[in-house]
């Protein structure tokens, strides 16, 4: 019990510093585990690689990632900001699936939590906390009808102990 109140004070820590709110359940869930999935990057090109998990303590927040192009690293997290800003310099946009464009204040909104295969799973911050996927090959976001509170319980197998 001690350690899930220190984890809990680590996460509200780190999200103190950065400024960032975060729903109570996601800090509850952060907070139960020993360690955390981050996606690594790959050495040789600086790439996302979803083969590289389990990093203990805060590094799922505070490691901060820098994909090809991008011109800034930032919190794992904070992921779909960078392939957003990648897509951007290659002429691209970032979309729904219903081809709405998505903007920069879109994205900053999405708090990336799991990594499916290289798709990426992300609540958006700004909509109830709505679950959508980022496909990683397509650059799409496809939301879904289901909340992050309504899936909290069962996330554990995206992550490692």
């Amino acid at each position: 019990m001690e350690a899930s109140v220190n984890n809990k004070n680590l996460v509200q820590d780190f999200l103190k510093e950065y400024q960032l709110s975060l729903p109570e359940e996601y800090v509850e869930f952060l907070s139960g585990f020993k360690s955390w999935v981050r996606a690594e990057l790959s050495s040789e090109n600086e790439m996302l690689n979803s083969d590289d998990w389990a990093f203990g303590g805060i590094d799922f927040l505070s490691k901060k990632v820098k994909i090809q192009n991008a011109k800034e690293e930032r919190p794992w997290f904070r992921i779909l900001s960078s392939y957003f800003e990648v897509m951007r310099w290659a002429g691209k946009s970032m979309q729904t699936n219903s081809g709405r464009i998505l903007d920069k204040s879109d994205v900053s909104n999405f708090f990336a939590f799991a990594d499916d295969e290289g798709d990426i799973l992300f609540f958006d911050n700004r909509n109830n906390n709505k679950i959508g996927r980022f496909l990683h090959d397509e650059g799409t976001v496809i939301f879904t009808d289901a909340f992050f509170s309504d899936v909290v319980d069962s996330l554990e197998v995206f992550y490692c102990e």
